[in-house]
């Protein structure tokens, strides 16, 4: 696989996660967040990460590109993570490396 497709499907693979989660909330209040410049920061640092590690990987199939997308950041996620009371909607009362940390975690 070229290395190009292999970081696109990695984008999509390190982001898939999140919009799983959007989509499993749907039927709930829009959450606060998603209008946030930082969600998207993240969003897009995600994306960045699963390009990277697909990439490096140098993978065969477009599942095993997904995959390498979506397992560096699950790892990332889940070492770095913790669950918070506040989440990102409290934007104005927690430092940036706990909103971080509370979203990889939710």
């Amino acid at each position: 696989m070229d290395i190009m497709w292999a970081a696109l499907l990695g984008a999509l693979g390190g982001v898939l996660p999140d919009f799983i989660k959007v989509i499993r909330k749907r039927f709930e209040k829009m959450p606060t967040y998603l209008g946030s410049w930082f969600y998207w920061l993240n969003v897009a640092f995600l994306a960045m990460m699963g390009a990277i590690a697909s990439a490096i990987g140098h993978p065969s199939s477009i599942h095993e590109a997904l995959a390498y997308g979506a397992g560096a950041l699950a790892l990332l996620t889940q070492a770095f993570g913790q669950n918070d009371e506040q989440h990102l909607g409290d934007a104005g009362r927690v430092n940036p490396i706990r909103q971080i940390r509370a979203w990889w975690g939710s």
